[in-house]
């Protein structure tokens, strides 16, 4: 809408003649009310590095004839934190500074080139910034800063982003008038004191930046490697990649092993020749190989050290972790051992060696990896003896079967004996299979069954019909006492060795220890607590989320996998996800935008906030989404009032009702509402209050006397009575132009 001025209170040529009368002639003069003007609608820095920073200046100006208030100068994010990428902007102007035209040695200079209130040179304010201590909104009063008519304030505009991607925010410029009807500013004219601009009382210029990354950024994924079980001579190879995840070239010094913990069964291996350099985006894969030579536990760490400036240590170096074998495989199965002959009882004379055929197996490994040895139950046990022979298997048998030589030449005594095979896998899971021999002796009178064992003696037999029950037989798990100890099982998967209440049958993984039971509390121990194969899960000495990181480790939240020192820090989830205890955009090594709430960046853009019956006005939204979705717009009026031509625009023209409703005709306020919704139904809308007036009531009248060429009083008695008149007109004036102000 033009701004608009009111036809003089009265005529020109009456108001000259009237004064003409009597002293120095005069005449009034029309000013234009206080006009904000600003010297770009929107400032584009282009991409700056995260950390540096760059000064672009504003030009806030008064294009009216009378003093402009400002009455605050700030960001929109301080004003709500949705409406733009707080810390990314700081503003500094100092109200000292306000330019002031020259208009020569005049009465109306010296008026205008006052700047009432103005703050001294030393007070300079600082808003929305990036230091401790200057974020906060500094208040300026009525007239605390005022800018007299064409004059100017420069106002620097500081980006420097915190966060990488798209920064945005918007300078909002807020005029404001004194109260004129108040008793001090009576008969003063109108160029004396401070107007706000009525049309448009606030203004804002849009700040828009991208954050730039220049330094490299090593991203080693995955940190943990777990191999699982591999069983001896069996061999495995995992992967694990060095990205650049930033803008700089990255310089990959070495990729070694852990001299101090690292099994020799582990190698490493980079197809890339030292240092090798990586480009942004690009990636180095290693591979990391495991030869088993054992079937223990092992693991392996390995020194990734690159030139990253943002890696915590020192040495700049970042570590992968490499296990295998570790906890108790779920899916293992008992080993098994079968004694073919000699029967129980057998009568071996002679010292040549007692021939025992046997079978072992196990239905997960090779039979070759299995453990087994020939004991002496009776004096090789207690006495702690050496075993009488090794039973493993020869190296591709796979079906365990053999024939060990038992020696008998260490035995001083013609004697009873029961020989136990004894096999063990590669997780500790142990069976015994055993059978009783004669050795150069004969059987005793009360054996019946025909073990060599008889109810007679020092070891009778408990059960004399049955040749597979006996002392120190294996114990099977069958429901009796084979080994005649009066204990039933024990030993067995159906036993509880350990007393915790559960056996091996039941669910029990480790039946030697009575912290370890199905579903048990795991423990930080190093032992699988609950048997569900994982060692110290839940506790902060294990990798939960398989992330790479322990809660020794700092890992923040051992459950997500996106949480962790060395993951990215995202944009607007709430989360810090790098651990550095500082979340979002606040975080001094910037942020990744993820989907997100789209922003409305500053206020609505509004061509005018008052208008007048039945005029038009344009409003906008500068919108932000920093996943780059397509975003759709609604606008809409609180209560249908008036006409929006587009509602589906980003810029839209609303045309206000033809007659103010307010029935003591001081204005209609206004709700218009916008909303923005991205493709994946996440939303933000704003709103601001446009007043309607009636037709008329915006054309401000603001006029001065001011002296002119002429000559003086005619007559003594007309000098006399035009002086009254003349301070009649003054008041006059005054009173009209206070009125409109007010009404405005």
């Amino acid at each position: 809408m033009a701004r608009r001025f009111a036809a003089p209170l009265l005529t020109s040529i009456g108001l000259t003649s009237l004064i003409a009368a009597c002293g120095p002639a005069t005449e009034v003069v029309d000013l234009a009310p206080a006009a904000l003007e600003l010297s770009a609608k929107r400032i584009e820095f282009g991409e700056v590095p995260k950390g540096q920073s760059i000064d672009k200046e504003v030009t806030i100006s008064n294009a009216g004839d009378v003093p402009m208030g400002i009455k605050n100068i700030f960001l929109a994010s301080s004003e709500s934190a949705e409406n733009g990428h707080s810390g990314a902007f700081k503003l500094i102007w100092n109200c000292g500074d306000v330019e002031v035209p020259n208009l020569g040695d005049t009465d109306s200079a010296d008026t205008t080139g006052k700047s009432r209130g103005a703050a001294p040179p030393s007070d300079t304010f600082e808003t929305g910034g990036i230091e401790t201590g200057s974020t906060g909104q500094p208040p300026i009063q009525s007239g605390e800063c005022v800018i007299p008519p064409g004059g100017r304030l420069n106002v620097r505009a500081r980006f420097q982003p915190n966060r990488t991607g798209g920064n945005r925010d918007a300078m909002v410029i807020e005029t404001e008038g004194v109260d004129a009807d108040a008793p001090e500013y009576f008969n003063v004219p109108p160029d004396e004191y401070s107007h706000r601009d009525v049309d448009t009382t606030w203004k804002q210029v849009y700040l828009l930046g991208d954050g730039g990354e220049t330094t490299p950024r090593a991203l080693v994924s995955p940190k943990l490697i777990d191999f699982g079980f591999v069983f001896k001579r069996q061999e495995r190879t995992q992967y694990f990649s060095i990205r650049n995840d930033g803008d700089g070239e990255l310089r990959l010094l070495s990729v070694e092993k852990d001299g101090t913990n690292c099994s020799e069964d582990f190698s490493v291996d980079v197809q890339a020749e030292m240092p090798a350099v990586i480009t942004a985006d690009q990636a180095v894969v290693a591979t990391l190989t495991y030869s088993a030579s054992t079937d223990r536990k092992s693991q392996c760490r390995i020194n990734v050290k690159t030139d990253d400036p943002s890696t915590e240590d020192s040495e700049q170096i970042t570590t992968v972790l490499g296990t295998v074998n570790g906890g108790t495989n779920p899916s293992n199965q008992a080993p098994s051992v079968t004694i073919h002959s000699p029967a129980p009882g057998y009568q071996h004379q002679g010292m040549q060696p007692i021939p025992l055929e046997l079978s072992i197996f196990d239905p997960n490994e090779p039979t070759d990896n299995l453990y087994c040895k020939v004991r002496s139950a009776l004096q090789g046990i207690k006495d702690g003896r050496p075993a009488l022979a090794d039973c493993r298997a020869a190296p591709g048998n796979p079906s365990g079967h053999q024939i060990v030589e038992v020696p008998v030449d260490f035995y001083v005594e013609p004697g009873l004996e029961v020989l136990l095979v004894r096999v063990t896998d590669s997780s500790g899971v142990t069976r015994e299979a055993s059978v009783p021999v004669l050795i150069n002796a004969a059987f005793p009178a009360s054996d019946d069954d025909g073990d060599g064992f008889g109810t007679e003696g020092e070891n009778r037999d408990c059960d004399d019909t049955n040749a597979d029950i006996h002392p120190f037989a294996a114990e099977k798990f069958d429901g009796r006492d084979n080994d005649c100890d009066r204990l039933i099982d024990e030993g067995t998967d159906g036993f509880d060795d350990d007393g915790d209440g559960m056996s091996e049958a039941q669910g029990d993984c480790d039946d030697a220890n009575p912290d370890t039971y199905k579903g048990g509390p795991e423990k930080r121990d190093q032992a699988d607590n609950d048997c569900d194969g994982i060692v110290d899960e839940t506790t902060a000495a294990y990798d939960d989320d398989g992330d790479g990181y322990t809660e020794l480790e700092r890992d923040c939240d051992d459950a997500d996998p996106t949480v962790s020192p060395g993951g990215q820090e995202l944009c607007g989830d709430g989360i810090d996800n790098d651990c550095d205890q500082i979340p979002d955009e606040a975080d001094p090594g910037g942020c990744i935008s993820t989907d997100a709430i789209p922003m409305i960046v500053g206020r609505i853009d509004l061509s005018q906030t008052s208008i007048e019956e039945g005029e038009t006005l344009a409003a906008s939204v500068e919108s932000f989404a920093g996943d780059d979705d397509t975003l759709v717009y609604e606008w809409e009026v609180q209560g249908g009032a008036g006409s929006i031509d587009d509602p589906g625009a980003s810029t839209i023209n609303w045309t206000a009702p033809d007659e103010v409703s307010d029935i003591n005709l001081t204005g209609d306020i206004f709700r218009i509402y916008a909303i923005v919704r991205d493709g994946n139904g996440n939303q933000a809308w704003s709103f601001e209050q446009i007043r309607m007036y009636r037709d008329g009531d915006l054309d401000v009248r603001l006029q001065k006397l001011v002296e002119v060429e002429g000559s003086g009083c005619s007559t003594a008695a007309g000098s006399s009575g035009f002086g009254l008149g003349l301070l009649g007109l003054v008041g006059l004036l005054g009173l009209v132009r206070r009125r409109k102000s007010a009404q405005a």
